[in-house]
């Protein structure tokens, strides 16, 4: 296993390994953290460098109907689970999208140890488009009946699905997915463009609880070049339904919160308004006088439909611009605050009000007040192991006494294992 390289010329420099049936490592990579680079300089001779390679991780199961029949031409999807700014998040493992062979069998390679979330949909076989000249027939009276996205073992909801912890080198077989047939809804609607509406346009349904569900296998969408859509395969709950265009490099959107219950749901308009700056302040709440230049905001859109959009504070006046914003909700976040303020984000507000966890729309023509407190608390400590001994690289998790997540806070030990939490809202924790 010993490698050496010659004549290397001084520089910055990154160095990896690869084998089959293992994960590629850079060195100084661990699992979720950057790779280390390293500095060679003239003359030097760097040495005793080592690369600890990880065993890739393996989940296989099946997709089964309700009488345990497999079910073939099935979408499955990976996900990782875990916490981000308090919330239970699923992002994408990284692993492409699979479609159950005829005996309903799936496979993912190359994982990475943590703990996973698979959720499937069934395709079936497709069905034959409506011309483009025919409007939308009938709504039927009665729901549908199909399979709706379902997550390991047979939740309809990721955040009630089992989750899958793989550790390293681990092969975890028999994760089979139950999928029950249910009634499933459809919603009906128009949009409408004051600008004329242009021969392709978007249309998305995005589950409040978490989008999902379009991941796994987006649900059947029929668009018409009059503005009128129809989506399909809708189980009952919140969900925002999001249009938009995009022409010579603007886009117009529209955004409204609907609810599907026990009926199929029609007449739903959506106009489209073109995206918007949005001017915002950034206020001291114990009035303490404060350096604002260079703090870093960013307003993200919940549904992930409108483009993140990045605002920063450069002459320390306390304003900032956010560019092309859509009429979709946002959350906001502050980085790059003062050194050794002590500051967190205490408030977000719009027009007077308080945005909540959940985001609101910011383009009603309003200004965003971003309110930073500066009695932040630090926590600060080491981690061992039952012999005392420093346990470098181990997750810590801060969260208040009453077990809210909505300000959790994450941190990494370093080598030595100390560990320091970023400035911490202060209450019980």
């Amino acid at each position: 296993g010993r490698f050496v390289f010659r004549e290397v010329e001084p520089g910055n420099y990154a160095l990896g390994a690869e084998r089959q049936g293992f994960l590629v490592r850079l060195y100084g990579q661990r699992q979720d953290m950057p790779d280390d680079q390293f500095i060679v300089g003239e003359g030097q001779h760097v040495q005793d460098m080592v690369l600890k390679l990880v065993p890739q991780g393996v989940i296989a199961g099946r997709a089964l109907d309700e009488e345990g029949n497999p079910l073939p031409r099935t979408r499955v999807a990976i996900f990782r689970r875990g916490y981000s700014r308090g919330k239970l998040q699923f992002p994408a493992a990284g692993a492409p999208v699979q479609t159950t062979n005829d005996l309903g069998e799936y496979r993912f390679i190359g994982l990475e140890p943590g703990s996973y979330v698979i959720g499937a949909r069934y395709v079936g076989m497709t069905t034959t488009p409506i011309a483009p000249d025919q409007p939308l027939p009938p709504m039927p009276e009665q729901p549908d009946a199909g399979y709706p996205a379902t997550y390991f073992p047979n939740a309809l909801d990721p955040g009630g699905a089992k989750p899958i912890a793989l550790e390293s080198g681990t092969q975890v077989a028999g994760v089979d997915i139950t999928l029950r047939s249910v009634p499933l809804l459809r919603v009906r609607g128009r949009v409408v463009d004051p600008k004329g509406l242009p021969q392709t346009f978007t249309v998305l349904l995005v589950a409040k609880n978490g989008d999902l569900h379009s991941q796994v296998g987006p649900p059947p969408i029929t668009r018409r070049p009059d503005g009128s859509f129809e989506i399909s395969g809708v189980t009952p709950g919140a969900y925002s339904l999001v249009a938009w265009v995009a022409e010579g490099g603007l886009t117009r959107a529209a955004a409204k919160s609907v609810e599907v219950r026990d009926r199929h749901l029609d007449g739903v308009t959506l106009e489209l308004a073109a995206a918007r700056d949005v001017t915002a302040k950034i206020t001291i709440d114990e009035k303490t006088p404060m350096n604002t230049s260079g703090v870093f905001a960013t307003l993200s859109s919940i549904d992930s439909t409108g483009n993140p959009s990045f605002g920063q504070n450069l002459n320390n006046d306390s304003k900032l611009t956010f560019r092309n914003l859509l009429p979709v909700p946002y959350t906001l976040s502050v980085t790059n605050l003062p050194f050794n303020c002590n500051c967190y984000l205490k408030s977000v507000r719009y027009g007077g009000q308080e945005i909540p966890g959940m985001g609101a729309v910011v383009t009603g023509g309003g200004e965003l007040e971003i309110v930073l407190g500066t009695k932040a608390a630090i926590v600060e400590g080491a981690v061992v192991d039952r012999q005392g001994k420093p346990v470098g690289g181990a997750v810590l998790a801060l969260l208040p006494k009453d077990g809210s997540l909505e300000h959790l806070k994450t941190g990494v030990a370093t080598p030595r294992a100390s560990s320091t939490s970023p400035p911490t809202r202060p209450e019980a924790s």
